[in-house]
């Protein structure tokens, strides 16, 4: 008796403590319930109180009852403060920890990170990225934090940094008991609705089908692909789908269309802010839209709504496309995939490709998301030329020997993503080029220089920023090479203007990204314009993929480059090819032009639009009617003037044409064979 009757005023005491400070407000449930008759839920603060009181009472009476002191009191309050400080030194450790890492000062941020990582409540850290860390009602919080509050948006960088995802990449929490019975990874609600960020799932939407229809050009190095979408929303609201899509390296999107009441409609192509404007304006009305947009480089963000509950929408996406020259005959495709996407692919779902000339079976996502999805091909064909409108264009590939930079640096992301690929890593360091000064960086919560051998030591935990540890690798005066060797980064915790600044500035460096793992990155989405950056084409495993550039960087193999020049007239003793070869020379030109960082050049954007290509000053909308289109001076593409790729049925019956003319010259030939002979 006397061990439960401690343990039981402990725990009351302690509950009376964590709500002294609205405690007197309860009192107001008298007036209310006196006056309104409403206001018995003002009493609940009470219950500590009234329960601390319950157990003095209690025990009075039993010391009473026994006449003596009840045996085991003390042990039993020490053994109730045992209990509540197992239970709750985890909750306060999150709480002090946030505290910490909101501070001004960067030292007590670090600090407080390491105790988040070590002994941070996961579930705690989400919630406060919806509420706040703070408790009004509770002192003994509001002691360890020294009154200062976290506000949402400090938690979720916290939250990121500490665990390496974002905090709307799980389901959010509720107050009651509910996410621990159904947790799933979904959400009810959307409040990104018509905004420029994919954020989490959503329950009921889904894609139900998907496939790539392509051709693949090899003589031109070019190749077209079409990506049909269909997605299926049961829930019971209307949902807008949302996918960030990574091209193939270089790759630009051509044509937009989608189906609106059994029809397919082409987009219109306008400036960035033209397009989105229109998007929204239709969005707020709740009309059928699709809007596609760059968001960095290789990268665009793909829109449409609204998804009817229980109904489907429809979307296509064009993509032109250069192929990868490893070799002087060699040619390679890395198919296009989702990096990002607010939808489910359920299990039984499969991307149905088919390329021309190309046998490829149904892909999971998984697959689609791996190099394993990459075509390989070859063409002895060195230079070809295609006209459009007034523009011809000649393509020659050529070698061209990399020049040896004076300096190599690695930046390595140490992030949690990255922790099963550091070995792999390692191992490739046996490429590495000799006679060239290397030096090996870790971004991490500080920058730190290490050395080659010490790769697979990298303890990688939480998620990173790589920013500061790539401003440390531009500051080199002579030629140097950057290799930033990072995992997918969900949650962005800087702006990129100090980047970009340096990158701007140097102009004898070159940054060569090399993404391992799956997803997006924030940083590389603020990166687009930069003539300096360029993704590395991920076709093999890790230790593949790194070797040939490391061996490509130090001179040791050849690159092969497909250079493209505008001409006066096509040359009839040269391979002709299509269109898609002067859209990707226009494409180098707007780039070309937007290198120097300047927004909204106008002779790139005019380009842009005659061309129709979705680029960084450019974009690509589908609006339900004629008149929406005249309010936001826009015009869709003429279906006669778009690329495409021909229908299975149109094939069969040229290959039926080629089968007839065949053996109609056979029969010919015979019949006259057999006149000779008479």
């Amino acid at each position: 008796q006397g061990l439960l009757s401690g343990m039981a005023i402990a725990t009351a005491a302690y509950y009376t403590l964590m709500f002294i400070t609205i405690t007197p407000f309860a009192f107001l449930g008298f007036a209310a319930v006196i006056y309104f008759g409403i206001g018995l839920l003002c009493f609940l603060p009470l219950a500590p109180l009234l329960s601390l009181l319950a157990a003095s009472r209690m025990h009075f009476l039993l010391k009473r009852h026994h006449r003596k002191k009840l045996p085991l009191f003390w042990t039993g309050i020490l053994a109730g403060l045992a209990a509540i400080a197992l239970f709750s030194t985890p909750m306060y450790l999150t709480k002090a920890g946030l505290s910490m890492a909101a501070s001004d000062s960067l030292k007590t941020q670090s600090k407080g990170i390491k105790l988040l990582r070590f002994a941070g409540d996961e579930v705690l850290m989400n919630r406060a990225c919806y509420f706040g860390a703070n408790m009004p009602g509770d002192p003994i919080s509001w002691l360890i934090n020294q009154g200062r509050h976290v506000r949402p948006e400090q938690a979720r960088n916290i939250y990121y940094r500490t665990t390496g995802k974002a905090f709307n990449t799980i389901a959010s929490p509720t107050l009651g008991i509910r996410t621990r019975r159904n947790p799933g990874n979904e959400f009810d609600w959307d409040p990104e609705t018509g905004g420029d960020v994919v954020a989490g799932r959503l329950k009921g939407l889904s894609i139900v089908d998907s496939r790539i229809d392509g051709m693949v050009n090899s003589d031109a190095a070019t190749a077209y692909l079409e990506w049909t979408m269909v997605f299926h929303n049961d829930w019971k609201w209307e949902r807008e789908a949302r996918a960030q899509i990574a091209l193939p390296t270089g790759a630009v999107v051509s044509r937009l269309t989608l189906w609106i009441d059994g029809e397919e409609r082409e987009a219109a192509f306008g400036g960035r802010s033209q397009v989105k404007q229109a998007y929204k304006k239709v969005v707020r009305r709740r009309r059928d839209p699709v809007l596609v947009t760059t968001c960095g480089p290789d990268r665009v963000l793909m829109q449409c709504y609204p998804v009817p509950a229980n109904g489907d929408m429809k979307i296509r996406i064009g993509i032109t496309a250069p192929l990868t020259i490893p070799s002087e005959t060699g040619r390679s495709l890395r198919l296009p995939h989702l990096l990002e996407r607010n939808f489910r692919i359920p299990d039984s779902v499969r991307h149905a490709v088919w390329i021309e000339d190309f046998m490829i079976d149904d892909l999971a996502d998984a697959d689609l998301n791996s190099s394993a999805a990459t075509i390989h091909t070859e063409s002895t064909v060195s230079s070809c030329w295609a006209q459009a409108d007034d523009l011809t264009v000649l393509q020659e590939i050529k070698p061209s020997a990399s020049k040896k930079p004076g300096h190599l640096v690695l930046v390595i992301d140490s992030s949690a993503c990255m922790k099963d690929h550091l070995g792999k890593i390692a191992a490739s360091m046996d490429s590495l080029p000799q006679g060239i000064p290397l030096t090996v960086l870790v971004a991490d919560d500080e920058p730190l220089q290490i050395s080659p051998k010490d790769i697979g030591r990298i303890k990688a935990c939480g998620g990173k920023e790589s920013s500061a540890a790539l401003r440390k690798a531009l500051t080199s005066r002579q030629p140097t090479d950057v290799i930033w060797i990072h995992g997918p980064q969900t949650w962005s915790l800087d702006s990129g203007e100090k980047l970009r600044q340096a990158m701007e500035r140097q102009s004898n460096i070159r940054l060569f990204d090399f993404q391992v793992g799956h997803g997006p990155h924030r940083l590389i989405e603020k990166l687009d314009r930069l003539s300096g950056f360029h993704s590395v084409p991920r076709t093999a495993n890790i230790e593949t993929d790194l070797a040939n550039l490391l061996r490509t960087l130090s001179g040791e193999s050849e690159i092969w480059k497909a250079v493209r020049t505008s001409i006066g007239n096509g040359n009839p003793a040269v391979h002709k090819t299509n269109g898609h070869l002067v859209r990707l020379f226009a494409l180098d030109q707007i780039r070309a032009d937007l290198s120097d960082g300047k927004p909204g050049n106008e002779t790139a954007l005019a380009l842009a639009l005659k061309h129709h290509l979705v680029t960084p000053v450019s974009g690509a909308v589908v609006l339900e009617t004629q008149q929406q289109y005249d309010e936001a001076n826009l015009k869709p593409v003429d279906s006669q003037n778009v690329p495409g790729v021909p229908e299975p049925g149109v094939l069969v019956l040229f290959v039926l044409a080629a089968l007839l003319l065949f053996f109609g010259r056979r029969m010919i030939q015979h019949t006259q064979t057999a006149l000779e002979l008479k």
